[in-house]
């Protein structure tokens, strides 16, 4: 963006003088030089593409403030590129990272380490990870913790060029269990170095499901641990890790037909769309604190002649 000083017509007395054809004009103007700062010193940077993917485009974007700093917006594209899985403003594309293994084929189990999406990070477990079909927060699939599985996410290797000393994360994700009540030693556990929290027994669930937060600073440890410590299955799904300070939406899609399914917004709670099967959308649902609700309903036909 060029910005200088513009003309304008001088004002006397009480009488302003306007003159619509010529007021607002630059008064000098000079184009962009990649090759002279002298030149280019009425040049403000608006945006700028910081990371490129060779299949979508721009990933990460940022917006330069007049203290020096920035502002950064990234995508993430999942379902073999072709649509964005989450959406992230004042994060940057290594800082955040969203999975609901609906891109697995289920049932399937994951053995070994398995990136996860948008953060350079790893998912691992001394047990193979099971991607099941049966119960799911969103979408179809979850992955299942057998008891005493121990799932590992290593992430941030990549920001060791960053101060994170004062900077805090979100870890969220809904679990479910297989049984009513847990007994207090037998409640699932989500750890990042000297944080932890618990399942709470005490907190409402929708349909079964509970959401589970955390707050990190990834100085103590940039391990994510999540471990079954209930004598029966869990079940684990729209896991996603972000900055404190970020607003990251996340999208869950029909494999088929790249159809949204769902929508996660930035407190991790899900919009659902329904489709009849002329694919035309039928049906919004909204979760809330209080349960699912129906916030939209439309029906539409086409005369037929005989």
């Amino acid at each position: 963006v060029y910005r200088t000083s513009r003309n304008q017509e001088e004002t006397t007395g009480t009488l302003n003088k306007t003159n619509i054809r010529e007021d607002g004009t630059f008064k000098t103007f000079s184009f962009y030089s990649p090759a002279s700062n002298a030149v280019n010193k009425n040049w403000i940077e608006k945006s700028r593409v910081e990371k490129y993917s060779p299949y979508t485009g721009a990933v990460e974007t940022s917006v330069p403030l007049r203290t020096g700093e920035k502002i950064y917006s990234s995508v993430v594209s999942g379902y073999k590129n072709q649509v964005p899985m989450w959406i992230g403003t004042n994060s940057k594309y290594f800082e955040s990272a969203y999975n609901g293994w609906e891109e697995d084929v289920a049932p399937s189990t994951i053995s070994g380490n398995t990136s996860l999406r948008g953060l350079l990070g790893t998912t691992s477990s001394s047990t193979s990870i099971s991607v099941v079909n049966t119960h799911s927060h969103t979408g179809k699939n979850s992955i299942q913790l057998i008891p005493a599985q121990d799932v590992e996410i290593d992430f941030l290797a990549s920001l060791t060029d960053m101060n994170l000393s004062n900077k805090w994360y979100i870890v969220e994700m809904w679990v479910k269990k297989s049984v009513d009540s847990y007994s207090e030693n037998q409640k699932p556990l989500i750890t990042v170095g000297t944080y932890s929290t618990f399942y709470d027994s005490e907190k409402s669930n929708i349909d079964g499901w509970q959401k589970m937060t955390l707050r990190f600073n990834p100085v103590s440890g940039n391990t994510l641990h999540i471990i079954n410590t209930a004598v029966n299955n869990i079940y684990v799904d729209d896991i996603r890790i972000f900055p404190e300070t970020a607003e990251v939406n996340c999208y869950v899609y029909n494999r088929e037909y790249f159809r949204l399914k769902s929508e996660l917004d930035g407190r991790n709670y899900a919009r659902f769309y329904n489709y009849d099967d002329a694919g035309s959308l039928i049906q919004v649902k909204k979760e809330t604190e209080k349960g699912i609700m129906t916030i939209q309903t439309q029906r539409s036909s086409a005369n037929q002649h005989v």
